[in-house]
């Protein structure tokens, strides 16, 4: 964002992570059952410091507002700057695990294996502002994880849901 500061720079992350269950292609029971967010601004740089994250815990709505950004005065910013987008959380609770000592940002979203969020193609799109001093370097690490659920075989022997250990990847983002 451009905040006419000589002191720092701001970043918007607009994250967006997407599951493709076995069970919508169509070749498994597989069905999304958690997916695993977060940002660590100052992994790389202890300069790093995150400024605002979106969205908090929710619980019972259909949809989350993610509003993030940073105002005028805040940290020597000269201008105030705001981004906002919407996403589907239907059958979803977002558990914020968020630390601002830890300048991390951090989401469990809890999907409902069992709806047809859990059996469908699914994206969450959470956010966060992180802020950089203007002459350091502008890196974070990226955290994108995912847990898989099959539904019990009532005719077998296992009568509870069989789930995955978590599968992540992580991103090292390094800005110029």
């Amino acid at each position: 964002m451009n905040d006419n500061s000589a002191s720092y720079g701001w970043f918007d992350i607009h994250l967006r992570q997407q599951s493709v269950p076995g069970k919508e292609l169509g070749w498994s029971e597989w069905r999304t059952a958690d997916m695993y967010t977060w940002i660590d601004t100052d992994y790389y740089n202890s300069d790093g410091f995150l400024s605002d994250y979106s969205p908090t815990t929710t619980y019972g709505v259909r949809a989350v507002t993610v509003s993030i950004g940073a105002g005028a005065g805040e940290s020597r910013a000269q201008a105030s700057a705001s981004q906002s987008w919407s996403y589907t959380i239907r059958d979803v609770v977002v558990h914020d695990q968020s630390d601002f000592s830890q300048e991390l940002a951090k989401w469990w979203h809890d999907v409902a294996e069992d709806k047809a969020v859990g059996k469908d193609t699914y994206m969450i799109e959470p956010g966060a502002t992180l802020r950089f001093p203007e002459s350091g370097a502008k890196e974070w690490k990226e955290h994108y994880g995912i847990r898989y659920a099959k539904p019990p075989k009532w005719w077998g022997l296992g009568r509870n849901w069989h789930y995955t250990t978590e599968s992540w990847i992580e991103v090292h983002i390094a800005m110029g």
